[in-house]
């Protein structure tokens, strides 16, 4: 349909990826209305006082020596007081935060 238009093959390319971004995006943005779940949001964020001042000493220190929610995972506490320091307890912020952690490149 596009080479009936007399486009370049590089000019449709670009155009299949504009498309994919948008409606990507569009699928995607309705995640900042989205709110914590009562799963384990709880144990983690909303209830966790250790991480609600920020990434601090005294919070690295905490998150690369604690077993807290029964599991030794040092990059999740410091993701998430990495987060609560941007968005405080916005679940909307936490969800976009994840969302541009998948899409970091990989190598």
């Amino acid at each position: 349909m596009l080479k009936k238009l007399n486009i370049s093959p590089q000019r449709q390319i670009l155009i299949i990826y504009v498309v994919l971004v948008i409606v990507t995006l569009a699928v995607f943005w309705q995640v900042n209305q989205f709110d914590f779940v009562n799963f384990d949001d709880d144990i983690y964020l909303t209830n966790n006082y250790h991480i609600k001042p920020g990434i601090t000493p005294d919070g690295i220190r905490w998150a690369f020596s604690t077993t807290y929610a029964e599991f030794w995972h040092p990059l999740t506490w410091l993701s998430l007081m990495f987060d609560y320091q941007f968005h405080g307890l916005n679940a909307g912020g936490y969800h976009q935060s994840g969302r541009l952690q998948l899409r970091l490149p990989r190598r």
